[in-house]
Formats: structure tokens, sequence, C-alpha cells
């Protein structure tokens, strides 16, 4: 039994998985497909008349400086606001971020995963939170270690990377982790945590460099109305 609810999980955690990243790698290359280029035109700074003598004297004196270029203005810094989501929960990040919703039957009758997700795409950068609320007798079985874990594997697997730099995270008293997903496609920083039966899952997406506010909206998560802290295992 404990081999058929890993691959249950699997199966869901793929789909899920898929989805969420296909949107985001979409939104992500049609914003690196849709900047504008810089269109540079030449200019001249004298009119060749045919066929007219020019003395060298006058066409020195006439002659005007070349105009100086004029430098392309500064691209406004990114600044992130709070967004707050109606199913409890508020992230800092780009403003007016789309919002998908939808659900998942999850196998053997055990019940319907509902997701929220928003995502925000800027400059190649996507950021993106889901979060899937579980039925409790599903996550029960499955445990918080594991579901954590298929998150990791899930997204490494989606983008045919290796899981890096993976840390514990306590989020008010709920089991959480960071990591990143390096030698894919694209670069990705993570964060997940199971609060309760909701699983959030926060992806900043990008190439190159690691974006400059890609903390700022991984740490900025902040539930409404959180359920009580899990009671620790107790010590053997």
């Amino acid at each position: 039994m404990a081999m058929h609810r890993l691959g249950d999980l699997c199966s869901v955690w793929a789909l899920m998985t898929t989805r969420l990243l296909r949107a985001a790698l979409l939104l992500s290359i049609a914003a690196c497909a849709t900047t504008p280029a810089r269109k540079i035109e030449a200019t001249s700074t004298l009119e060749d008349v045919p066929n007219e003598p020019v003395d060298a004297g006058t066409a020195v004196a006439d002659a005007s400086p070349a105009p100086a270029p004029v430098e392309a203005p500064a691209p406004a810094p990114l600044t992130f606001v709070k967004v707050e989501a109606t199913e409890g929960f508020s992230v800092m990040m780009p403003k007016d971020p789309q919002e998908q919703r939808n659900s998942v039957a999850l196998p053997r009758n055990a019940g319907t995963v509902s997701n929220a997700s928003l995502t925000s795409s800027v400059d190649g950068v996507v950021y993106s939170v889901t979060r899937s609320e579980y039925p409790a007798p599903f996550l029960k079985k499955v445990g918080a270690k594991k579901m954590l874990s298929e998150v990791r594997g899930g997204l490494a697997g989606q983008l045919k990377g290796t899981v890096v730099d993976e840390k514990d995270l306590d989020l008010a008293g709920h089991p959480g982790q960071t990591f990143a997903v390096t030698g894919g496609a694209k670069l990705v920083r993570a964060r997940s945590a199971l609060v309760g039966g909701q699983l959030f899952t926060m992806v900043v997406i990008y190439s190159g460099n690691v974006p400059e506010k890609a903390d700022e909206f991984l740490s900025s998560l902040t539930l409404k109305d959180p359920p009580p802290a899990p009671a620790p295992a107790p010590k053997k």
C-alpha cells in the first residue's frame, strides 16, 4: 500500500507541477520575446549637394558639431506590492499577477486537491506562488516529509535539473523547506511549506544571475488565519 500511495502522489504532483511550470515558463518566454529591441538610426550632419563646388573654408565654417548621442532612460526599479488572495494568504510581488484556480481529483477516490496560484513575469523572471489544499486523510497517510520531498523532485524533474542548497524551514511551527534547482532549462529558487491541509509552493524562475528581489518574494508569505502548529513528535 505504501508504494501505491507514493505512486499516486507522484502522479498528482507531476500533473500539478507540469501545469504550473508550463504556464510560468511560457510567461517567461513571452516576456523575452516581446521586449522591443532598441532601434538605432544613422544620422548625417552634412548634406551632399551634387555638381556644386564647395569652398573648403566655407565648408569648415558651416559644418555643425555632431549631436551628442541620446541615452535611453534607465528602466524604473522593480517594486513589489502586497497581493492578497481570497484563499487567505498574501505575498509581496509585482502588481496585477495572473490568477489561476483549478481542482485535481486524487487517485483511488481519495478526494480533490484545490489549487490557487498567482504568477507574474517581469523582465524574463517569473514569480509564482501556489496554494494546494489536500484532504486531511490523504495527508495523514502520506506525511509532511514525503509531500515536501515530492515538491523538490517534481520541480527538478520538470526542468531536468538538480536540487541544491536544500534546507529545512520552519513557518510558524509548520514544516517547510528552501531549495534551488540548477542545470536545467531554467534556474529556480523555491520555498514550500505544509500548513495544516495547505501546501504552499513559491518559485522564482530565471536565467543567469539570481534576481535581486528573489528573497523578498520568497520570504513574504503571510497567512491570515493559520491553523495551530502541529505538536512535536515524541522523542524516542
